[in-house]
């Protein structure tokens, strides 16, 4: 599956691309600003996916039926937000087709 980040800006102009096979990657040098967004464009259909949106989260399995979009949040949308994230001026971002072995994998979903 083709995999493809962007980074747009407010008047969804891209500001940067990167293009990948089962896996992308996109280290972006520029500092964010109010209304930045993400963009994971997919070519195939519905899968699960391993996501990260800056290398200050952590990653997620995720299950997607088309493109992701993420706003970058700002003021106080960011309050449960470590201040870390999307912050500075150098930003990765990292997706990868999940494995079988990750999609059967054992998970304790209790929430209590």
């Amino acid at each position: 599956m083709d995999l493809c980040f962007k980074v747009l800006d407010s008047e969804m102009n891209t500001k940067a691309v990167s293009k990948g096979v089962d896996e992308v990657s996109l280290v972006y040098s520029q500092p964010y600003v109010p209304g930045d967004r993400i963009i994971m464009e997919t070519s195939g259909e519905a899968a699960y996916i391993w996501i990260q949106m800056d290398d200050a989260l952590g990653k997620a399995l995720v299950y997607i039926t088309g493109n992701v979009e993420y706003i970058i949040p700002f003021g106080e949308k960011r309050i449960n937000l470590s201040p870390k994230v999307f912050y500075g001026t150098r930003h990765l971002l990292y997706a990868r087709i999940a494995k079988d072995y990750d999609i059967a994998g054992y998970r304790n979903l209790d929430f209590r």
